[in-house]
Order: C-alpha cells, then sequence, then structure tokens
C-alpha cells in the first residue's frame, strides 16, 4: 500500500468515528425533545451507551456492560429524584409551555455538545491506547478526566458551531423528532427495556431527517482548524499523565 492509499483509508476511518461520534451526540440531543416523561432519558441512555460500544468496537475492543455504563452515563441523580421530577413537571411544561420550550432547546443543544465532546474524548483515548480494559486507568478514572477535560473546553469553538448549526436547523430537528416520537409513541406501557428493545429494531438512525442533519453538522465542524481538535486530544492526554504521576 502506497502513501497515498494509506492516507485514503486513514482518512475513511477518520470519518466512520466522527460520524460515528456525531450521530449519536445529536441523537441524544434530540431527547430533550420528546415530550413523553422517562421515555426521553431512557432513549437518552440508550443512545449514551450504544455510542460507547460503537466506538469500542470500531478498535476491536470489547467492554463489559457496567464499564459501558461508567463510561457513558450521565451523572445519577437516583432513579426516586428522577421519576418525581419528571411527574411533578409535566404539568408547570403544559402550563408555561412557551417557556419550556426554550427551556428544553437550551438544553438540547448543551446535550448534544456534551455527548459530542465526551465521544471525541473517548475515541482519543481508544485511537492512542490510553485506555484499554486491562490498561492502567480504570473506566472510571478515564470518565473522571474526561469530565475535566470537557469542563476547560466548555466553550469552545465545537460547542459554538453545534449551537449555530442546531439553532439554524429547527424545521429539519423538529422533522426529525417527530420522526422518533412517531415511533416512540406506539410502545404501550413503556418501560425502559421496552424503548430499548424497540430502537434496536427501529434502525432511527437512519431516518433521512438525521442523516441531513448529521450531514450539516459534519460541515460545520469541518471548518474548525484541525489544530483545536490536537489541542483538546493534548488536554487529556495531559490529565492523565498527572493521573499516573499520582499513581507513582
Amino acid at each position: 500500500m502506497d502513501t497515498v492509499d494509506k492516507m485514503d483509508t486513514t482518512s475513511e476511518r477518520d470519518n466512520i468515528k466522527q460520524y460515528i461520534i456525531l450521530k449519536h451526540a445529536l441523537l441524544a440531543g434530540l431527547t430533550p425533545l420528546i415530550p413523553i416523561p422517562l421515555v426521553d432519558d431512557w432513549v437518552k441512555a440508550y443512545l449514551l451507551r450504544r455510542q460507547v460500544r460503537k466506538l469500542a468496537a470500531f478498535h476491536n475492543v470489547e467492554l463489559d456492560p457496567e464499564i459501558i455504563k461508567t463510561l457513558a452515563d450521565e451523572p445519577e441523580t437516583g432513579c426516586l429524584t428522577g421519576c418525581l421530577a419528571s411527574v411533578l413537571v409535566l404539568p408547570l411544561k403544559l402550563i408555561f409551555r412557551k417557556v419550556f420550550v426554550v427551556l428544553e432547546w437550551k438544553r438540547a443543544v448543551d446535550t448534544l455538545s456534551r455527548v459530542y465532546h465526551r465521544g471525541y474524548l473517548l475515541e482519543c483515548a481508544l485511537d492512542e491506547s490510553w485506555y484499554t480494559p486491562q490498561g492502567a486507568f480504570s473506566a472510571a478514572e478515564l470518565r473522571t478526566a474526561i469530565d475535566t477535560v470537557c469542563t476547560k473546553v466548555k466553550t469552545d469553538p465545537i460547542e459554538h458551531a453545534l449551537a449555530a448549526t442546531f439553532r439554524k436547523s429547527k424545521d429539519l430537528v423538529t422533522a426529525a423528532v417527530g420522526a422518533l416520537y412517531g415511533r416512540l409513541r406506539k410502545i404501550v406501557n413503556p418501560t425502559e427495556a421496552k424503548v430499548t428493545s424497540e430502537l434496536e429494531l427501529l434502525q432511527i438512525q437512519d431516518e433521512p431527517e438525521i442523516k441531513s442533519l448529521v450531514e450539516r453538522f459534519q460541515q460545520a465542524l469541518q471548518k474548525i482548524p484541525k489544530e483545536h481538535f490536537l489541542k483538546i486530544r493534548q488536554l487529556l492526554a495531559n490529565e492523565l499523565a498527572a493521573r499516573r504521576a499520582l499513581q507513582k
């Protein structure tokens, strides 16, 4: 294989990884707009774990379910707290619908950015072999390092690009949420297990609206200098190096 072939292969692999990260981040970003209490959180949990599983599989790394949860899940507030919050907030959403629509759109953008950054940093760790199941760092340590880096780049160009594209694509976003909601609302007496099973069958990520949105976000991210992505990668390297030094 000559140099050009190697470059083409590398570029193709990078595009696939970027698509995996962005697609799952986008779908997770849509979940705050799903008007079904609890189901929105179940869908998000499924997507976050699926993103981790797909990235690991791309690198031929097999992760057990608990490690996937550690790397993927949002910080827990507890099932009882979450359920009560969803039930109590629903009547307020109906009364102050316009206010909550604005807040949910803001939460959607925040979720999209957060999940994209976490996915990108996990990909960096897998790509550089900074993390393996039997390596120097536990999944919890890697997750803490990733979260630390995310706080340092909270208002970076990636977040601005994602937020701007999301705002400019409201019609397409609404259509994508409609496609997702249309499938989920058919589930009778939904439970997390039922929602997860249904999502595995639906292949909702192949909906035309989803593909169009992913393409828009890809175009926006391509305008960001590669040096910025290298900077984020280096931040994670530094964070892991600091933790390794503490272990000695």
